[in-house]
């Protein structure tokens, strides 16, 4: 059975279109039914062979297989007998097949495996390339490029892509940062990881696939047009509307000395936001301490990157200290000053002290 197997998974892995020979050859055969029963053989090699054939015979279907057949072996596949990679075969057989990517996304397993094996502790390249290949299957469909940032999986990718120097694995995510890069969040990922500088570098290196380099010289050209396209206050208003900030080249001196006067926009409407954030982590405490528990919880680096930001503004702005009266910051920042979060106390301190003091810069240089 083993050799019998063999045999016909070298055929078809040297040649794909084998299956549709295969097929014809079995017309009249209930192959499905037979390679079923295997899926959940004792004999993991077995059950991981014959869920390849068939998993691969769907792409190639030409009416062999109904619909029915094919979503029933994919409700089945966390219970065959295979091995992680067996499984990972059959993902990436059944991706190609467009009408039914939503139902291999939706397995229990698949994440958690996609996730567990992008991952750089897994040296394993074997397993990271079908992990990849896997993803870029998705990224055809923004519905699914949605779903994979949202699980984080966008952002272990481009962290393999930073570090990882196997030809195959780099091919296949290049491809996918081409076709993730028109989402905002995804272009995020890629800017605050500097991969234009990864690209760059990249380039000079020698492949032995001269395609890495072309894809490579395209990329960053489209890279660079969209970076022109897409200014620094555009990616801060874009993280300030997901309502989580986090520490980057966004929240520093730079930027704010910069971009200052871009704040203004609609009525003040980004301090307005940064505001809302202060006053709603304010009420949380406040509400805490008389009752024991708050309505929302908001992420503590965030709230400590908004206490930067207003101070920021305050100190900067011309009459930034009276748009933060019109907002009415100053009273929620003394509250956050009694929260035991000492990150958000520092910021909030600062903050205090940049909205209230005249002679900040001076009191700044002699500490």
């Amino acid at each position: 059975m083993q050799y019998v197997l063999t045999i016909f998974y070298e055929i078809i892995r040297n040649d794909g279109s084998s299956y549709s020979y295969i097929l014809g050859i079995l017309h009249d055969k209930d192959m499905y039914g037979y390679l079923m029963k295997l899926c959940t053989h004792s004999d993991t090699y077995i059950a991981d062979k014959s869920s390849f054939l068939l998993s691969g015979s769907f792409c190639y279907n030409n009416n062999y297989f109904t619909e029915v057949q094919i979503k029933e072996f994919i409700i089945k596949i966390d219970f065959f007998n295979v091995s992680e990679e067996g499984k990972m075969d059959i993902y990436i057989n059944i991706l190609k097949i467009d009408n039914f990517r939503k139902d291999i996304y939706e397995l229990e397993q698949f994440t958690s495996i996609i996730k567990k094996n992008l991952e750089l502790s897994n040296n394993n390249a074997n397993k990271q390339y079908k992990s990849v290949f896997c993803v870029w299957l998705l990224t055809f469909k923004d519905y699914f490029i949605k779903q994979l940032y949202k699980n984080n999986i966008i952002a272990i990718v481009i962290n393999l892509f930073k570090k990882c120097r196997v030809e195959k694995i780099l091919r296949v995510s290049l491809n996918i940062i081409k076709n993730i890069m028109h989402i905002d969040d995804c272009f995020e990922i890629i800017v605050d990881n500097n991969i234009i500088q990864t690209m760059t570098v990249l380039q000079y290196d020698k492949w032995r696939d001269n395609d890495i380099y072309d894809t490579i010289v395209q990329l960053l050209n489209k890279l660079d047009q969209r970076v022109k396209n897409y200014s620094n206050f555009e990616r801060y208003c874009h993280e300030l509307s997901n309502g989580k900030l986090k520490w980057s080249v966004l929240h520093t001196e730079k930027f704010w000395l910069e971009n200052v006067m871009q704040f203004e926009k609609d009525e003040f409407k980004a301090i307005q936001q940064l505001a809302d954030i202060i006053k709603l982590y304010a009420h949380n405490i406040i509400q805490k301490s008389e009752t024991g528990e708050s309505k929302e919880e908001i992420d503590a680096v965030t709230v400590a990157v908004a206490c930067f930001d207003i101070g920021e503004f305050a100190r900067l702005y011309p009459n930034g200290k009276k748009i933060c009266q019109k907002f009415k910051i100053k009273e929620n920042i003394m509250i956050l000053i009694a929260t035991k979060d000492r990150d958000i106390v520092r910021e909030a301190l600062l903050c205090a002290q940049k909205i209230m003091l005249n002679n900040w810069q001076s009191i700044s240089n002699s500490k």
